[in-house]
């Protein structure tokens, strides 16, 4: 008996969406351990990583099996403050498999310190074959490093440093810091209190303001206009003299950013805040000259035939141009493709980005 294509394509979708499987990850624990539960595991395409983020401050952040506490640019949780009376209802992060390829995690608190959580050995790893032991022993000698670094515990301690406070927004929902700028010594902590609205502090660079480049990211932290006390903080150590360029990442990309509106923050800038702002309202220009979509224009979808009848190994058409709202449809045909994002400089490399899967 003949069936339609279409027909047993739908079962067979039908059969691998029954077949998916959700993956809880825990995230610390009550006892304020610094663990993933399990540490590792196996996942089909299809599946998910769904991670529960329990008490303490933790994240879920990729990294790569050779450096496994260096974010690669690929999935970064944020932050997710847990308070230790917390019971239930906790707060989640779920991350798609699409193949079988390893996925290696780490948390990225208080990283490139001494009490580093990835260096105390708080990483993750779906489908890692047999590597997981060697994964963490390389995060433990990461932790070894910084721990040797930082000197003889048994030495005077110095003065303690100071503790600067900025404000994250404020009670009239501004999108602003405050103060927009501190000097700060080695030693010293930057402690960014969230005030109303919901917003971020992210590390970024003098030359792309709105752009997170690794380094620290809070996360979000949503304020409800009627509290007035209890804020929540986000502490960021001091290390050297060095600038220090933070924006927050709030609707990133849109015509609303609160980077493009000038939301952004500097310690040490010496004498180049005026021109790092500056940048920041100029992303924000750009990004309001672009064209909004609108429900009475909606986006165009371009379709892109993967592979072909007689089995080419092709994309058909090869380039497009498209638009800020648009789609690209791959429809994939004869052998076994997939659409896996690179860049220009290293074109048959996953970046990170999206991945299909075969």
């Amino acid at each position: 008996m003949m069936f339609p294509q279409a027909c047993i394509i739908s079962v067979f979708a039908f059969i691998a969406s029954a077949l998916a499987v959700t993956h809880t990850v825990i995230v610390g624990n009550s006892n304020g351990d610094t663990i993933y539960t399990p540490p590792f595991l196996n996942a089909d395409p299809g599946d998910t990583l769904v991670f529960q983020f329990q008490q303490k401050n933790h994240s879920v952040v990729q990294s790569s099996f050779r450096d496994p506490c260096t974010f690669n640019g690929g999935i970064n949780s944020g932050f997710f403050p847990v308070p230790a009376d917390k019971t239930s209802d906790f707060p989640t992060f779920s991350v798609p498999v699409k193949d079988r390829f390893p996925l290696w995690f780490y948390c990225a608190q208080n990283a490139n310190l001494p009490n580093s959580h990835c260096g105390a050995g708080m990483v993750f790893a779906a489908n890692p074959g047999n590597r997981f032991p060697a994964f963490k022993t390389r995060a433990l000698a990461v932790g070894a490093r910084l721990r040797a670094a930082a000197g003889n515990p048994s030495q005077t301690p110095t003065a303690p440093g100071v503790r600067h406070t900025i404000v994250v927004g404020n009670r009239n929902g501004d999108t602003i810091y405050t103060p927009e700028t501190v000097d700060a010594n080695p030693g010293d902590e930057l402690v960014f209190q969230f005030q109303q609205k919901n917003h971020s502090a992210v590390q970024s660079s003098f030359e792309d303001p709105c752009t997170f480049r690794g380094g620290f990211n809070s996360g979000f932290f949503p304020v409800p206009p009627g509290q007035s006390d209890n804020f929540q903080t986000f502490t960021v150590p001091v290390k050297d003299r060095n600038p220090i360029w933070v924006y927050c990442a709030q609707n990133a990309g849109l015509a609303n950013s609160h980077c493009g509106a000038g939301m952004v923050f500097a310690a040490n800038p010496g004498f180049r805040f005026g021109a790092f702002k500056a940048k920041a309202l100029a992303v924000g220009a750009r990004l309001r000259l672009r064209p909004s979509p609108t429900a009475a224009a909606p986006g165009a979808t371009h379709t892109v035939v993967v592979g072909n009848g007689n089995g080419d190994t092709i994309y058909t058409p090869p380039f497009l141009d498209a638009e800020v709202g648009d789609k690209v449809l791959f429809v994939f045909q004869q052998k076994n493709h997939s659409v896996v994002q690179s860049s220009f400089g290293d074109p048959c490399t996953f970046n990170g980005g999206f991945n299909s899967g075969l």
